[in-house]
């Protein structure tokens, strides 16, 4: 008899404590833990953004970093921007205030130069081509469209909201020949 009721009891016991399942569904967290961070360029070509350095201007595309894999295990599903900006930056060859209009002849690019950059909360460098363009990619927690960019060569910089850019005209000082060779 104290068999038979001691066996009931550990199978009372058994049926109450909670039972795991074999195959359970991973926990939220498990599948982001699980991926791998996804790079600038693929990322790119998922939300459609990819486009040539010569295709001036600001573009930005909102994402849930989670349903494509780019979140790395810290961070929320909250969602992002991919920003992306094209720019041509290129010098005239007289300083201060000019009355006539600018002709291509009186324009020549920045050649190979890095210029340091700031949008809110972040910042970085790009490196313009032989044609003077350049392209920041970068991803946000905010939208940067009317925030200030601030470009930079080391000794001189210009302020320009981040929407609105895409070819840039400076003046001669820009174009200092030690770092240029430009003429």
């Amino acid at each position: 008899m104290q068999l038979i009721l001691i066996s009931l009891l550990l199978l009372l016991a058994s049926c109450s404590s909670p039972q795991r399942k074999q195959n359970a569904d991973p926990s939220p967290e498990e599948p982001r833990k699980m991926k791998s961070k996804v790079t600038l360029q693929e990322l790119k070509r998922q939300l459609g953004l990819e486009r040539g350095s010569d295709q001036l201007g600001f573009q930005e595309k909102v994402f849930s970093p989670c349903s494509i894999g780019y979140s790395a295990p810290d961070e929320t599903c909250s969602d992002k921007f991919l920003v992306i900006v094209n720019f041509r930056v290129q010098c005239r060859n007289s300083e201060g205030t000019v009355s006539t209009a600018l002709e291509e002849s009186d324009l020549f690019p920045i050649k190979g130069a890095s210029l340091s950059w700031r949008l809110k909360g972040l910042d970085g460098v790009s490196r313009l081509d032989d044609h003077g363009f350049g392209q920041i990619e970068t991803v946000s927690v905010i939208s940067q469209k009317k925030q200030w960019l601030r470009l930079s060569n080391g000794d001189d910089f210009l302020n320009v909201r981040a929407g609105e850019i895409n070819r840039i005209v400076t003046p001669k000082n820009w174009c200092d020949s030690k770092k240029y060779s430009q003429w």
